[in-house]
């Protein structure tokens, strides 16, 4: 499962936000998450730089038909925080850099 969370918030958020999102996605599909989590559990964390890059992301996951989710932080204004798509999305995130990192994200 891959998820991908914005580099423009701090560290502790994006964390957070991930699990968020990580969350939604086991209740929203869990069917496939069930799947994944007997099969794999491989679990891919991973940045975009802002906003615009995961809704942008989100866009494409869903045009490919992939289960995804797309996770909104009330306290960060209903913006969307993490964006996490089902292991046969690879393709679609194999640019992105791992999250956490000390570099800076570059665009999806």
């Amino acid at each position: 499962m891959y998820v991908v969370i914005r580099a423009d918030l701090e560290p502790g958020a994006q964390g957070t936000q991930g699990i968020h999102g990580a969350i939604a996605f086991v209740m929203e599909h869990p069917v496939v998450a069930s799947y994944w989590h007997i099969k794999s559990n491989n679990l891919v964390f991973l940045q975009v730089p802002n906003e615009e890059c995961l809704q942008h992301l989100a866009a494409r996951a869903e045009d490919a038909g992939f289960d995804h989710s797309v996770f909104r932080e009330p306290d960060f204004d209903d913006t969307v925080t993490a964006v996490v798509i089902e292991p046969a999305g690879k393709r679609l995130v194999s640019n992105l850099p791992l999250a956490l990192r000390a570099e800076v994200a570059k665009a999806a």
